[in-house]
């Protein structure tokens, strides 16, 4: 026999907002006529089978079990699934539907074939990757892909945004992987397969891609012998520091390129120049030409392709680790050869569920109340899922400062000027600054950070990562170039990499730079799209008229540059700053790395919300610590569903409300890693109702 549910958000249902839904009692719907000629004007309250709850997903964040009084009415409503309405509903044992529930629907799902790619586009409107990764895996090949796009694009293009959480950014990432079904490339990024073998044309030529750290390399030494084949590696071509250690074929393509191209191609944008160039190159040489690399699913034109193209298929895990050892073995050392297209390679782990569920188990072992120490316990759980394992240490902890001075200070909007900046980098390196005196009384350490002070003066004690002295003013020209983005955002990925190899346990981020709740506010209202007197407020103590200036550059500007129809990149590089570029790369870097980021007030945020538009999924791994004065955090708070503990109206910055958090953090710790039981103090263990268990 079925078990029948339904999904809601909360206790309201999408279709009838008005109504609250009652748990566990005998629900009556206010408009009800089964004689209806129309469905639609049936009224009453939808509900389905499990097996058919995949399909409508995207109704909710909540999902109940259902029970239909005996007296109720309920009719049947044929489609490819099928739909009860009744007049009277019971719902009971609600719980939260998560990625992992939603994969469970999915593999229990008895649905026609063609509703499992609709059910790929609610997946991906909810965010829930690992059923999305499945049913492309499952369901989606060569043979069926116009048929899902039919499918999916009647999806996305239809139905209201009231009953999901539409979240572009993954949705428009699963309709490129559908395109590149499509395409002749058909490469996989999902999961583990042989490699994908095309003959094109009869030329002797060899297309060898894949994903980075699928093994394209080492595949091709295998393969392809030298007497034989001549081996291209256009990261040896393009790669600045691959490029000084090549040789032979590839240092001579190198030397080509940057003597016939003022600024080299770019392997993204510029693939089909790429090709036709080596191609034209290499004419002359009798050998069988490979050509190993991961962007061929960039080409514009494919009939430019020659030969036989293989494509090495490895499970999207493998490469990712692949691809972050390499990248920390690589830029540890040397950060400054980073390069977009690498950068853009970076994806961002799952949270390991288990272990978040063990240490929330953990809790309810310790003698206390149920959820008695509250927040303290998810967010400790949540550590334990950054961390993998519940059991927790935190106890050797470092606060990133990163300080940097910006260009749009000659406007007049900062009560100080930039000479401010390095004058407190330098009290932080004497440790004498606020953010120093409360992390030494907890024992950890302050790592200041010049990104870009607008001064050649070094300054031992602060560590040396400037970019450029100071960003340009953002109101006569875009804040920073493309390149120094990416080199800001690497240095905190690479800080990040730096504390977790040295042992720290948990990051907090701090900043210092004058001028920078402007361009703070600037980011968030064009991320946000608002306008700007919702996100600007007085910064460091701006009076009325100052106050009214700030705001009229930022709206000037963000509707100069048209910044609400941007990318999250592109906003950064025009009004942001080095700290947020480089605070986005800790939020990032702490992600890949697995390792907890406290995060401190509005600037703080400010990056996070721009890393987690850069990479979604870097909001789990982020901690928040106090909600400050800047009218913005409110917007910021709930844009990253998050629920700082600390509100005290603080608005220091450096990093001091993230460093408070860390004080009270280690106060829950040394509960639970006390782990006091009942049979400790004599007293019987409390117990959950089975609803509680169910939320977990």
């Amino acid at each position: 026999m079925s078990k029948f549910v339904k999904v809601m958000y909360g206790t309201t249902s999408g279709a009838n907002s008005d109504f609250n839904y009652k748990i566990s009692e005998v629900n009556i719907s206010n408009n009800w006529n089964s004689k209806a000629d129309n469905p639609r004007d049936f009224g009453g309250f939808n509900y389905c089978s499990e097996e058919c709850i995949l399909r409508w997903l995207h109704r909710g964040d909540t999902i109940y079990d259902v029970d239909i009084p005996e007296d109720a009415e309920v009719v049947q409503l044929e489609g490819a699934t099928t739909i009860y309405r009744t007049n009277k509903i019971i719902i009971k044992n609600p719980r939260k539907v998560d990625d992992d529930l939603a994969l469970h629907f999915y593999e229990i799902s008895k649905i026609p074939e063609k509703s499992y790619y609709k059910a790929l586009g609610v997946a991906s409107i909810m965010n829930y990757k690992k059923t999305a990764y499945a049913i492309l895996k499952d369901k989606v090949n060569k043979n069926n892909i116009d048929e899902v796009l039919d499918e999916w694009n009647d999806f996305i293009s239809h139905g209201n945004k009231y009953d999901r959480k539409y979240e572009d950014n993954f949705v428009k990432e699963v309709e490129s992987y559908l395109y590149e079904v499509k395409s002749d490339l058909l490469i996989s990024r999902f999961v583990g397969k042989e490699p994908y073998v095309k003959q094109l044309t009869n030329d002797k030529i060899i297309n060898l891609t894949g994903q980075s750290g699928s093994g394209k390399s080492t595949y091709a030494n295998n393969n392809f012998n030298s007497n034989e084949y001549e081996i291209i590696d256009t990261d040896e071509i393009f790669n600045e520091v691959r490029y000084e250690k090549s040789s032979g074929l590839n240092k001579k393509l190198g030397e080509y390129f940057r003597e016939k191209y003022d600024t080299l191609p770019n392997l993204m944008n510029d693939f089909d120049l790429i090709y036709n160039e080596i191609l034209e190159y290499c004419k002359k040489i009798n050998k069988t030409i490979v050509i190993d690399c991961a962007q061929f699913h960039c080409v514009k034109d494919t009939s430019i392709l020659k030969g036989k193209i293989i494509i090495i298929r490895t499970d999207i895990d493998t490469c990712y680790n692949r691809t972050i050892s390499r990248w920390i073995n690589t830029h540890k050392q040397n950060v400054w050869n980073y390069t977009e297209e690498e950068l853009w390679q970076i994806q961002i782990p799952e949270l390991d569920k288990a272990a978040e569920k063990k240490v929330k188990k953990n809790w309810d072992s310790i003698a206390k109340p149920l959820d008695g120490m509250g927040r303290f316990e998810t967010l400790t759980a949540r550590i334990g899922a950054i961390t993998g394992t519940d059991e927790i240490d935190i106890r050797k902890k470092a606060v990133l400062i990163l300080c940097a001075d910006n260009g749009i200070v000659e406007e007049g909007i900062s009560q100080s000027g930039k000479e401010v900046t390095l004058a407190v980098a330098k009290s932080m390196a004497q440790k004498q600054s606020s953010v120093c005196k409360m992390a030494q009384a907890l024992g950890a350490v302050t790592i200041p950070v010049d990104i870009g002070i607008d001064s050649r003066e070094v300054t031992d004690g602060v560590r040396n990562k400037k970019i450029r002295c100071g960003t340009r003013n953002f109101r006569k020209e875009p804040a920073m170039t493309q390149e120094e983005v990416v080199k800001a955002i690497a240095v905190g990925m690479e800080l990040a990499a730096e504390c977790k190899d040295a042992g720290y346990q948990m990051i907090a981020t701090g900043e210092m730079g004058i001028g920078n709740t402007t361009t703070s506010s600037a980011v968030v209202a064009s991320l946000l799209g608002c306008e700007a007197d919702l996100v600007t407020g007085r910064g460091a103590g701006l009076n009325d008229e100052g106050l009214r200036k700030k705001r009229e550059v930022i709206q000037e500007s963000i509707e100069k540059y048209g910044l609400r129809h941007k990318s999250a990149f592109e906003i950064l590089r025009t009004v942001g700053g080095l700290d947020i570029a480089g605070l986005a790369g800790v939020c990032i870097g702490g992600a890949v790395c697995r390792i907890p980021v406290v995060l401190d007030g509005f600037i703080s945020m400010a990056a996070a919300l721009t890393a987690e538009r850069l990479f979604p999924g870097v909001k789990e791994y982020l901690i928040p610590s106090h909600k400050g004065k800047e009218p913005a955090v409110v917007l910021l708070m709930k844009a990253l569903e998050m629920n700082p503990v600390i509100d005290a109206d603080m608005a220091l910055g450096e990093g001091t409300g993230a460093v408070m958090m860390f004080a009270l953090l280690d106060m829950a710790m040394s509960v639970y890693r006390e782990k006091t039981g009942f049979s400790d103090i004599e007293v019987e263990q409390y117990e959950r109702y089975k609803q509680d268990d169910d939320f977990d």
